[in-house]
């Protein structure tokens, strides 16, 4: 196999486990009836592991399949969140895609993607609650949306960078090549 070849087949299991894990950890914080999922966020951690492992196409898909077939598997999240979740998740998986090649530190690549993940969220609450006539006030959902998910953005910054440094030696994955080979 050519080392092209292995490099998308890398891509492509990478992300079929980050998707699998974007599925998965959901349903462990909500057992027993938990709430824990809207407060560590769980599935925001395989989108961002993906946008800054295997850039802007792979994080953008994972940010829409990722809510989309945990809903289709799981029923979460319920419907009426789900295109809110979807929108979200892309941009944060883009945006850190777009981040991944750049000489700057993780934790601004994070920050940055997590900050316009909400800015975009926001904007499609905005747009539901105005022109699809949504009751929902977007300022509020997107205040009560990180106070609720502060212990879950600081999970992110914790592990994210750690996953990210492991990830990308233990695959040897060259992040200049993702960008050229998207």
């Amino acid at each position: 196999m050519s080392r092209k070849n292995q490099f998308y087949v890398k891509k492509m299991t990478s992300g079929g486990v980050l998707l699998a894990l974007g599925v998965v950890l959901p349903q462990i914080m909500h057992l027993g009836g938990s709430n824990m999922g809207r407060v560590c966020l769980p599935m925001h951690l395989g989108v961002l592991l993906g946008g800054l492992l295997l850039g802007t196409l792979y994080g953008g898909l994972l940010g829409a399949l990722t809510p989309l077939v945990s809903a289709v598997l799981t029923g979460m999240p319920v419907m009426h969140k789900l295109p809110f979740m979807i929108i979200e998740l892309m941009s944060y998986g883009i945006i850190a895609g777009l981040l991944s090649n750049k000489k700057i530190n993780i934790y601004i690549k994070l920050i940055s993607a997590q900050i316009a993940g909400r800015i975009v969220y926001g904007l499609a609450l905005l747009f539901g609650a105005k022109i699809l006539g949504i009751s929902v006030f977007p300022v509020t959902s997107i205040l009560t949306g990180i106070v609720t998910g502060l212990p879950g953005i600081i999970i992110q910054l914790i592990f994210a960078p750690v996953l990210v440094i492991y990830l990308n030696n233990a695959l040897h994955f060259d992040n200049k090549l993702i960008q050229e080979n998207v």
